[in-house]
């Protein structure tokens, strides 16, 4: 039976979206209790079920145990579609950066979309800001229940609550045993369960362009296996949102948070993935500011990241955060803590995911949002939150839950937590009595390194709370281009690369970098791991690979140069660009141009304006310049759909100058300082001569034409 969509107040306060009623409310510590019971409720839907999720990995085991049949993602949904007739699955999930490709499921598109039963309706969400994300982790069942927290349906999520050094079940779909990992979920009903769903048919309206039909439901599909911590209580739900052309930013998860730290009495209880937010950090550091009245707070963190560009991003903007409230608690009143199991090599610390915070017995919010810039103005978030009231029972619900996950942190009973707690009238003397068993907490010791820090951009670019195009990120970090008509800038770069060779020849002539450097000792390492038959391929894939990642050119074919001499590093590399821009060529033409317009801002169209006046010959211009950017050059001619054979021969003909000439620039500089004489320094003059010629021909031909000139892309 059709029905009408049920309407709620807008938004009620700045901290919160809409207030409504739930029957139950769950609390899901880990993914071992999230999975299961998401399986059993969804075995159970009627009408339809929508998932919205940041990562989503159809291999990822739901069921799993001894004695049990392991059923994966990808066959829980198959089974329920086929199951029932007239069960429609909805999945939006975020159409991830490319830094995470390594990290996703592969071919996730075909499996999902169109490899799966033509009732899983699988979409891509594209509709947001070039630098932001869609976080949330969200699962309604026919408006009648709705999961929402940190936990994705992905892979690397599931683990037990003893958090096990090394658990045979816990592996990723590739078979490998990954690090203890923490998380939790909350699962409502009844209105919060509608104004969630809501939520979903608003957004898959917005990226589809569809509207998703509303049906009344009358089974309930609460699994019977969980018991809620909460009954018969109001809910708020906060949002982020990014500024859009069409909408204004949502902040209230900002806020909710905010307010939530302003109102704590006696103590706050976070966990969380992050801690970088500017705007927390200021509501920290003035409750420090009250001295002996302010709170306790014990902050619950993973201690390594998963990937390297965040511990290098994420992990020195935390510690920048957390050095700067240590030396504002004058009074011992924060703690900075994560969580280890025991192993056989000591300790195993346990990551931690989780995105919940508990102010004093009387406040919980659980939900996808960080407590990153990003969380609070650039990704979307959706968080839940309750408060107690002054109600007797949920004042003892929320107690109970913070020393459930005490008690899971520490190797103890929430009972033992809950006397402690009730004795010291303290969070952190708790902690400090009960920390003493093999789990345990371990302090986040943070040390001041001034230089490394002070190498850190800033955070706006690295974490930012707004949307930003990435040629502004870009100009934060690298050169901004150049202009070839009117600059000497290029001959500058150039002349820079050259003192940069000689530099390097006196390195590996006169310094103890020699053994290091030394091209034969590289090449004699080289022969020790790989046959000589596959070095020249190895050597070409190499360079190919190393070219996709917006490595300069030019460095790579110096590399390739000094270390298998000239004539064959100047084959090897000329080779690897040549396949390196081939591949990126189509990866460009299967991106769309306004994509890469948002991505590259003017450059991409300084490109576009190039191609279109000078053809071919902007390839040319491009290569001949052995400063120019390869990298996005090549994904710009893929993009505008230049022929693939004039794409090819403008390569070919362009590449060939630079690349000579690197290799005997190289090679003369080198001998030039082994045996310096008159013929040779003329002879590297001559080079220097040829380096610059060719473009400089090139630039006008382009003139002579009348045609407009453009920049020139500077190596990232």
């Amino acid at each position: 039976m059709a029905a009408v969509e049920p309407t709620f107040p807008e938004q009620v306060s700045p901290c919160c979206w809409k207030r409504c009623h739930a029957h139950r409310v769950a609390v899901l510590i880990d993914a071992c209790n999230y999975y299961p019971a998401f399986a059993e409720a969804l075995r159970q839907a009627q009408h339809h079920v929508y998932i919205s999720a940041w990562d989503l990995d159809s291999r990822e085991k739901m069921i799993r145990g001894e004695g049990l049949l392991e059923v994966t993602l990808g066959q829980l949904l198959d089974d329920a579609v086929r199951a029932n007739p007239a069960l429609n699955i909805y999945i939006l999930c975020w159409d991830f950066s490319p830094f995470y490709t390594f990290g996703r499921e592969p071919l996730q598109r075909m499996k999902l979309a169109w490899r799966s039963h033509r009732r899983i309706h699988f979409r891509f969400d594209k509709k947001h800001p070039t630098t932001a994300a869609r976080h949330e982790k969200l699962v309604v069942i026919d408006d009648r229940i709705a999961f929402l927290g940190g936990i994705d349906l992905a892979s690397r999520r599931w683990d037990t609550r003893e958090h096990f050094a090394s658990h045979p079940l816990r592996k990723a779909p590739n078979g490998k045993i990954y690090e203890p990992f923490h998380d939790v979920q909350a699962l409502v009903d009844d209105e919060a369960a509608q104004v969630l769903a809501e939520y979903f048919r608003s957004r898959w309206k917005q990226v589809t362009g569809k509207p998703l039909k509303l049906e009344q439901v009358a089974r309930d599909p609460w699994p019977k296996s969980i018991i809620p911590n909460f009954e018969n209580i109001m809910i708020g739900i906060s949002r982020t949102s990014p500024r859009t052309a069409e909408e204004l930013e949502i902040k209230e998860v900002e806020a909710l948070y905010i307010k939530a730290i302003q109102q704590a009495k006696t103590c706050i209880y976070i966990e969380n993935q992050y801690i970088t937010a500017r705007t927390i950090k200021q509501a920290l550091l003035i409750r420090l500011l009250e001295g002996p009245k302010c709170p306790e707070i014990l902050v619950v963190l993973p201690t390594h990241f998963e990937t390297l560009l965040e511990k290098g991003v994420m992990g020195a903007l935390q510690t920048r955060l957390i050095l700067e409230i240590a030396e504002a608690d004058h009074f011992n009143k924060i703690r900075f803590v994560f969580p280890t199991v025991p192993s056989v090599l000591g300790c195993q610390a346990v990551h931690v995911h989780s995105k919940l915070m508990i102010v004093d017995d009387s406040f919980v919010t659980i939900g996808s949002a960080n407590l990153n810039n990003r969380s609070m103005g650039l990704d979307s978030e959706l968080n839940l939150f309750l408060q107690s009231h002054g109600r007797v029972d949920v004042r003892q619900a929320i107690s109970d839950l913070r020393a459930n996950l005490l008690a899971e942190h520490m190797g103890t009973q929430p009972e033992k937590v809950t006397a402690t707690l009730h004795s010291t009238q303290s969070l952190l003397r708790c902690v400090k009595l009960l920390n003493c068993g093999t789990r345990r907490f371990e302090p986040i010791v943070s040390f001041p390194n001034e230089g490394l820090l002070n190498l850190i951009p800033d955070e706006d670019l690295l974490d930012p709370e707004e949307p930003i195009e990435y040629h502004a990120f870009a100009e934060g970090l690298v050169p901004r281009s150049v202009t070839l008509k009117t600059s000497t800038r290029p001959y500058l770069r150039i002349a820079a690369l050259v003192c940069f060779l000689i530099l390097l020849a006196v390195a590996v002539r006169f310094t103890p970098l020699r053994e290091i450097l030394h091209p034969q000792n590289v090449l004699s390492h080289i022969n020790e791991i790989l046959p000589a038959k596959i070095i020249p391929f190895a050597a070409v894939a190499a360079i190919a690979i190393l070219s996709q990642f917006m490595i300069p050119i030019n460095l790579v074919i110096l590399g390739t140069v000094l270390v298998f001499q000239p004539l064959p590093g100047a084959i090897y590399a000329y080779l690897g660009a040549l396949i390196a821009s081939c591949v990126t060529y189509w990866f460009g033409f299967f991106t769309q141009s306004p994509t890469l317009s948002r991505v590259t801002g003017p450059r991409f169209l300084k490109f576009r304006r190039l191609v279109r006046t000078n053809g071919i010959l902007t390839l040319i211009i491009v290569r001949l310049m052995p400063v120019g950017s390869f990298t996005l050059s090549n994904l710009f001619a893929g993009s505008l759909r230049i022929p693939f054979r004039s794409f090819v021969w403008g390569n070919v003909l362009g590449l060939a100058p630079g690349t000579m000439a690197i290799a005997f620039l190289a090679d003369n500089m080198e001998r030039f300082l082994k045996n310096p004489s008159i013929l040779r320094f003329v002879m590297i003059l001559i080079l220097l001569l040829l380096f610059c010629l060719p473009a400089a021909v090139v630039a006008r031909v382009a003139k002579a034409r009348k045609k407009p000139s453009s920049s020139i892309l500077l190596s990232p």
